[in-house]
């Protein structure tokens, strides 16, 4: 006959077990891949002569398809982790203090390493199921997207119900999505259970 203790741990273990293989049966059932990114911590470059230098950001990896998420001073940039890379373009998750958290692109020459994963993504297609604001990273703590006004106002961008996308990967709960809105063609992150296959 089992300890009581050894018996509970066996309990304890048997549960553990069963959520981990109820967790990866959701994941298996996910229309589009389900990912895990570790990434490499990486800072964005900058020349000793000129510590206020800025980079600039893009919603996709490439300057001629994908609209500019912003310019960063490169020294300002804290907790950056590089995901991956696609060709000459890293996604870097990191904090800038006056703005908050973003999970954007940044070519591969402006970072300090290029010791960076390939990926290389396929496009899901998908509708959002409710109105929504893209975020700039996989939860509600990142930045929101915004897009400037020809009046210089700020304003939310929204997607709403119906909407396509292509959905790349989810991590988190969230998936990472390509989709045209006034700002121009990005990438952004969107709660999963707000989108579906179709």
């Amino acid at each position: 006959m089992l300890h009581p203790a050894k018996k509970r741990f066996s309990v304890v273990l048997a549960l553990l077990l069963l959520v981990c293989m109820f967790g990866t049966a959701a994941a298996d059932n996910a229309p589009w891949p389900v990912k895990t990114f570790y990434g490499v911590g990486v800072g964005v470059s900058y020349p000793p002569n000129n510590q206020n230098v800025k980079r600039q950001a893009y919603y996709g990896p490439n300057p001629y398809t994908y609209a500019g998420a912003g310019a960063f001073k490169a020294r300002s940039v804290q907790n950056a982790v590089a995901l991956f890379r696609e060709g000459d373009f890293a996604l870097v998750d990191f904090y800038y203090p006056s703005m908050g958290k973003y999970c954007v692109y940044f070519q591969i020459q402006d970072l300090t390493t290029r010791n960076i994963d390939q990926e290389t993504l396929t496009a899901y297609p998908a509708a959002v199921t409710a109105e929504i604001q893209p975020m700039m990273g996989p939860g509600y703590d990142y930045r929101p997207m915004e897009e400037l006004t020809p009046s210089r106002n700020v304003r939310q961008v929204l997607l709403t119900r119906g909407m396509r996308v292509n959905v790349l990967f989810e991590m988190n709960g969230w998936v990472f999505a390509e989709f045209s809105c006034a700002i121009g063609t990005v990438r952004a992150w969107l709660p999963a259970n707000m989108v579906e296959s179709i």
